[in-house]
């Protein structure tokens, strides 16, 4: 016997809409089924550039951004979402292969620019997308 709160848990949450940048096919396709399964609208972007184009034109709640984009790294393409009037109010979370500290030590201030930092092999995207909901609903 299923209960209501089974049945409805997906229908009373709240859809936020992410922007997805990453250009590799298995993890973007894992990311976008995983949030749409829990209530949240996604769009993509294969490239830091096509992200920024994306971020400006449309009305995202939520970025997330691997810092390893052809076209346009996705630290130069954070550096221009967080400048630009349109797009630097919108959270950010870094979804990468690349350990954090790595990161800052070639770029000390960058930390700056993301809400989150969550590294592939240990942060699920089960865990990201609650860490998402969770943010956003106080956000």
């Amino acid at each position: 016997m299923f209960s209501l709160k089974f049945l409805f848990s997906n229908t009373l949450l709240k859809s936020f809409n992410i922007l997805v940048i990453e250009s590799e096919t298995d993890t973007k396709l894992k990311t976008i089924s995983y949030l749409k399964n829990n209530s949240f609208e996604v769009d993509t972007a294969d490239t830091g550039k096509d992200g920024i184009i994306k971020a400006y034109t449309g009305k995202f709640d939520f970025i997330i951004i691997d810092i390893m984009t052809p076209n346009m790294d996705g630290l130069t393409a954070l550096s221009h979402l967080k400048y630009m009037p349109e797009t630097k109010s919108i959270p950010i979370g870094v979804y990468t292969s690349i350990p954090e500290s790595l990161v800052l030590n070639d770029n000390p201030q960058a930390n700056k620019n993301w809400e989150f930092y969550w590294q592939k092999n240990i942060v699920n995207i089960s865990t990201i997308s609650k860490q998402i909901r969770s943010f956003l609903e106080v956000y």
